[in-house]
């Protein structure tokens, strides 16, 4: 577009043969030899006076080239908080994971104790089945922990683009093991 903007100057040029006889097929003789030649040559100068059209068209190009950019910058953003906010989300899961864990621990002791008083005659068999009931509970509360931050992992691959490298190229093997020849 910017190049439409300079004055442009052509060269242009033409032969023609003319066959000009009383019978047709004279004059396509005449046509054949070249008897009746004419040539042309010209120079078209081309210079724009107001020269709207192709500075709107270059101006146009400009702002158009320079949204571009302004819009892969956002999009740049959004990915960078994105990824930000992703990772921050892995962080309070990976803590509510631990927690969960820590409390199954604190459950299973808790339980443990609760069996050996009953066994002394010490406790009830409903004390006994409700800390069985919150063991049960405890577990499922990690299994959903790990599950949960499992998920945050995997979106958080997900927003770093990173799905294709770890997820479909397969496990990756131990470090030190030896290749068995079945690659």
């Amino acid at each position: 577009k910017q190049n439409s903007r300079w004055p442009q100057m052509d060269l242009t040029a033409t032969f023609a043969s003319n066959g000009l006889d009383s019978s047709y097929f004279d004059s396509l003789d005449d046509m054949e030899i070249g008897e009746h030649p004419s040539y042309y040559l010209g120079l078209v100068f081309q210079y724009p006076l107001a020269n709207t059209k192709a500075k709107a068209e270059y101006d146009a190009a400009k702002i158009n080239k320079t949204k571009q950019i302004l819009e892969f910058r956002q999009l740049e953003q959004d990915i960078a908080f994105e990824v930000d906010d992703k990772s921050r989300f892995v962080m309070l899961k990976s803590q509510q994971a631990a927690k969960t864990i820590k409390i199954e621990e604190l459950e299973s002791r808790k339980l443990d104790q609760e069996t050996k008083d009953y066994r002394l005659g010490r406790s009830s068999s409903k004390t006994l089945i409700d800390y069985q009931d919150d063991l049960i509970r405890a577990r499922l509360a990690r299994i959903k922990g790990i599950i949960d931050l499992e998920k945050s992992i995997f979106d958080l691959d997900r927003a770093r683009n990173i799905l294709f490298d770890e997820y479909l190229s397969g496990p990756t093997p131990p470090s030190g093991a030896q290749n068995d020849g079945l690659d």
